[in-house]
This record gives C-alpha cells, sequence and structure tokens, in this order.
C-alpha cells in the first residue's frame, strides 16, 4: 500500500496535497510498525532475534542505503538552495519596483544584501549534512526576512487597504514556507511534529483563500483569512514552544525554537497591527 501511494508522488502539486499525502504515508508507517507489534506478541515472537536480522540485512546492504543517502542529499541541497534563490529574487523584484516608484530602498537592499550572504552558510551546512545548523541558518534567514519586510512596510505612506492585505499575505506566505522547511528539519532531527504540520496546513488554507478573494475584489473577506492567518501563526508560536519542552530534547533545539516562537509572535503581532488600519 505504502509503495502504491509513492508512485502517486508526482500527481500532487499544492503545498497542502503534499502535507496531506505525507501524513497519509506516515499514518502507513505508523500501522505497520504497530501490526508487527502485535504480531510479534501473538505468536510469541522473539524480539531480539528480529532485531540482529534486520541488522544483518542492513549491513549487507550498506553500499546501497549508503547510495540512497547521497542521492537523497544531493536532492535536498539542489531543491533547498534553489528554493533560497527564489526567495532572494522574488525580494530583489520588489525592491526593484519600490526604486522605479521612487522610494529610497538602501536600506532595505542592505538587509536583502545580508540575506543573500546566508546561502554560502546554507550551502556549507548542506555539505556537511548538519541538520542543526541548517535549522540555525534557516531560523537566521527568517529573522532576517522578518526584518527586511518591516524596512519595506515602513517606506510605503497611505498604503490601500488591499496592498496591505497582500503584503501581509506575502510575508505570511514566507513565514509558512520558512516555517515548512523547519518542520521538516525537526522531524528528522526525531521530533514528533504532527500537530504543527496540521496547523502549517490550515495556514497554507488561509493563504489560499486569501489570494482567491483579493482577486475576486473581496476585500473584506481577505482581511478575515488574514485574521485567521494570524491565529494560524500564534498557534504555530505556541506549538513550537511546546515543542521543546520534553526531557531529552537538545538545549540547542530548545534555544532555537524559543528565539522561533518570539519571532512568530513578532510577526503576528504585526498583522494585527495591519489589520487594525484597514
Amino acid at each position: 500500500e505504502f509503495s502504491v501511494a509513492v508512485d502517486d508522488i508526482e500527481s500532487y502539486t499544492t503545498h497542502i496535497g503534499l502535507n496531506n499525502f505525507l501524513r497519509n504515508l506516515k499514518d502507513m508507517t505508523s500501522s505497520f510498525r504497530s501490526e508487527t507489534r502485535s504480531r510479534m506478541s501473538e505468536c510469541n515472537g522473539k524480539v531480539l532475534v528480529l532485531l540482529v536480522r534486520i541488522g544483518e540485512m542492513i549491513e549487507e546492504n550498506q553500499d546501497q542505503l549508503d547510495a540512497l543517502k547521497d542521492h537523497y542529499w544531493e536532492k535536498r541541497k539542489e531543491n533547498v538552495l534553489e528554493n533560497f534563490d527564489i526567495r532572494v529574487e522574488r525580494a530583489q523584484n520588489v525592491l526593484d519596483i519600490l526604486e522605479e516608484r521612487g522610494y529610497d530602498i538602501s536600506e532595505a537592499q542592505d538587509k536583502l544584501d545580508e540575506i543573500s550572504g546566508l546561502r554560502n552558510d546554507l550551502e556549507a551546512a548542506l555539505d556537511d549534512r548538519n541538520n542543526l545548523e541548517i535549522l540555525e541558518v534557516s531560523l537566521d534567514a527568517l529573522e532576517l526576512s522578518r526584518e527586511l519586510a518591516e524596512i519595506v512596510r515602513d517606506l510605503q505612506v497611505e498604503v490601500p487597504p488591499s496592498r496591505i492585505v497582500r503584503h501581509c499575505m506575502n510575508v505570511g506566505d514566507r513565514v509558512i514556507e520558512r516555517s515548512g522547511v523547519i518542520i521538516d528539519e525537526l522531524k528528522i532531527l526525531g521530533l514528533d511534529t504532527e500537530e504543527l504540520e496540521e496547523i502549517h496546513g490550515e495556514a497554507e488554507s488561509h493563504l489560499a483563500e486569501i489570494e482567491t478573494k483579493l482577486e475576486d475584489g473581496d476585500l473584506d473577506g481577505a482581511a478575515d483569512s488574514l485574521q485567521e492567518l494570524k491565529d494560524d501563526i500564534l498557534e504555530l508560536c505556541n506549538t513550537y514552544l511546546d515543542l521543546v519542552f520534553p526531557e531529552g530534547v537538545p538545549d540547542e533545539i530548545k534555544d532555537a525554537m524559543g528565539k522561533l516562537g518570539e519571532r512568530l509572535e513578532e510577526i503576528a503581532e504585526h498583522m494585527a497591527e495591519s489589520l487594525n488600519t484597514l
């Protein structure tokens, strides 16, 4: 069932669909493990013997497993850096448009250049296959992106309500996109991210609603969906903080998640301020 599902992966073209697909695979894996434990118990199986046999099979196929790991990291590096470059390019396009309209973008450009400078750190962390370093660079990029968004927002005076909503939507899109990357890193580190993934999926749905309502000219409806997105971000913030309380979580992760929680809270507050101006 798992193998058949994997064959359909290319049919998913949205974040929401892909997240649901991954949750489905996770449920299958959990079911497989539960069934294994149940069968071992009912049939008086010897768990240690099973583990030894699994270990032997892993050792016999180590070359293949190493090749799969290498392929995974190659693709991961390629995709992560490509997404990073796309985000920087989009931000640069925004700054170029503002400059054409007469805005002084020098401060914003410096901040974007600072973000761009993180690319080498991110690439080095990917080359080292160091999940913690990848997470830390991602958090730094999130913080700088928030600062850039504030600079761009402050540049604009008497902004039409539709532009305010669209700006907040774009900020939310970057936050949710970065949050998805961080969730993947936490999952690799062995933390339970199921609740985070659920909230993340709801946030993506509200983002899609904002864009649709803006296109339909429903500004009030878009503002309502933006309010829900703000609540999603606050919920993500609280969930990230709750995630690091259990015993056994490394202090580095606790510190990183604490900082992330604070940043998400600040972003939600800025959204609330923007909503009050509508």
